[in-house]
């Protein structure tokens, strides 16, 4: 529902995205290790995150596979957190 689209983050992977920071008031953040990227799995909120393709195969692919793909944009692949367990779209 609304309320938990209010509550998505959105973080990038390792590399830091000028125009996130932009798009974003300043509110996107860098996470740069394996620890990190898999903490946004238990963060009780959906989550965004912005990777650089070349990069793609740095992250660990258990933690890939609890996110879909929204699309690429350039050279940047945007994913989202799968719906938290027991919420709707």
């Amino acid at each position: 529902g609304r309320r938990q689209q209010r509550q998505l983050k959105f973080f990038y992977w390792q590399d830091r995205f000028y125009s996130a920071e932009f798009y974003t008031a300043g509110k996107s953040k860098r996470i740069d290790t394996d620890a990190a990227l898999g903490a946004l799995l238990s963060d009780n909120r959906r989550d965004f995150f912005a990777v650089r393709i070349k990069s793609l195969p740095g992250i660990p692919t258990d933690v890939l596979s609890h996110f879909s793909r929204v699309g690429d944009f350039g050279n940047i692949r945007l994913f989202l957190e799968n719906p938290l367990q027991g919420n709707s779209r």
